[in-house]
């Protein structure tokens, strides 16, 4: 492995293409955090303002004691104003990846690290792939990898088979495993209850999504959930296509994974 090096104190160079990406990509990525409304800059942008601002300084330092004007003091930033913006390093106008090769590029070496790791998950995607290609099903030719391209370890074990569980219906016992799911499409809740208690003679008693409490018979205070959608209920999330619930019978019997496409 190549020497790692300390960390020194690097003085910011106008010249230096890697600097100000640095300076213009950290730039972009806040104005999306804050949802601020300003085009988004380069690296000219970047060096102009930067020279100046320098300017202004410089005109301060010499008209200090001619004024009694401050210099004018941008409001904070609201921290409630923060937008989640999810990592994509596919889209190149996010300046996601730009950020990382400049940070990197200062920082340390990223080329190979990026290099190795893609290659080696690629790699074992195709073998996948050839898998499914070849239609594989008998267990022994799946294995369990772990790799840690940092030390150097390669290491393979032996799947192992999902618990297999099983629930009554007209007497008749059904198996699944934590792999199986039932399906509904959005609907009010009281649909989607009444739909789990007749698929599996049962009653449902309570139900909860993400931890969140949505039903429950012994509280008159969640009725009113009963007649809204869902979706309307869930909490939101950009890009979710389905929901896992809980059902939850008094007898406490254990059912598949109810699954609401939202």
């Amino acid at each position: 492995m190549p020497p790692k090096r300390a960390p020194v104190l690097l003085n910011f160079d106008l010249n230096n293409d890697l600097h100000l990406t640095f300076v213009r990509s950290m730039a972009n990525i806040y104005r999306d955090v804050y949802q601020i409304h300003h085009k988004r800059i380069n690296n000219d942008f970047v060096r102009d303002y930067i020279n100046s601002e320098l300017s202004s300084l410089n005109n301060y330092s010499i008209n200090k004691n001619m004024t009694d004007k401050s210099p004018v003091e941008m409001e904070p930033l609201d921290p409630q104003d923060l937008h989640i913006i999810e990592f994509e390093k596919d889209c190149d106008v996010n300046n996601h990846i730009d950020f990382i090769y400049a940070f990197k590029g200062i920082a340390g070496r990223i080329i190979p690290a990026i290099a190795t790791t893609t290659s080696v998950i690629s790699g074992l995607a195709i073998i996948e792939l050839i898998k499914l290609a070849l239609k594989v099903k008998n267990i022994k030719y799946r294995k369990f990898l772990f790799k840690s391209c940092a030390a150097y370890i390669l290491e393979f074990s032996d799947l192992i088979e999902a618990q297999k569980l099983s629930y009554i219906v007209d007497n008749k016992k059904y198996k699944y495993t934590m792999w199986n799911r039932v399906e509904y499409k959005d609907n009010i809740l009281k649909n989607i209850i009444k739909a789990v208690d007749i698929q599996f003679k049962i009653k449902v008693s309570m139900v909860t999504c993400d931890n969140k409490l949505l039903y429950w018979d012994q509280d008159p205070a969640y009725d009113c959930n009963l007649d809204k959608m869902l979706s309307d209920l869930i909490n939101k999330v950009e890009g979710r296509k389905y929901v896992v619930i809980d059902c939850i019978t008094q007898d406490e019997i254990s059912l598949p994974n109810v699954v609401v496409i939202v």
